[in-house]
């Protein structure tokens, strides 16, 4: 079994809040916190493996109307190397994801203005 905790660090400067994306291997993520504050650094979720892996995504979102969202992808298989990525929708913002390694590993997920 295998499995990916997510930690999102938050320098948008706006409050974020967390929702489950599309999930390709494993169960859905657990969410471990709905909403971070500007600043603030939280393990958001973590994604168990159902035996084959996990791979998905967790959607970042910025208040209603604020156009600010991002996709924090994981990808953590059976056989090869972990990934992670982050996809912002918004040019103004961006992110960057340090991918930990192992069976249980840590992706560590930057989100921050352009």
């Amino acid at each position: 079994m295998s499995s990916t905790t997510g930690v999102v660090q938050n320098n948008t400067g706006l409050a974020l809040t967390f929702s489950n994306g599309g999930v390709s291997h494993g169960s859905n993520p657990n969410l471990l916190v709905q909403t971070l504050q500007p600043g603030a650094s939280a393990a958001v979720f973590v994604a168990n493996s159902d035996g084959a892996g996990v791979e998905g995504n967790v959607v970042a979102a910025g208040p209603q109307g604020s156009g600010v969202s991002f996709n924090l992808f994981y990808d953590n298989p059976v056989v090869g190397s972990n990934s992670g990525s982050v996809t912002s929708y918004n040019p103004s913002y961006t992110g960057s994801c340090a991918v930990g390694s192992g069976d249980d590993n840590t992706n560590t997920y930057t989100l921050q203005v352009a």
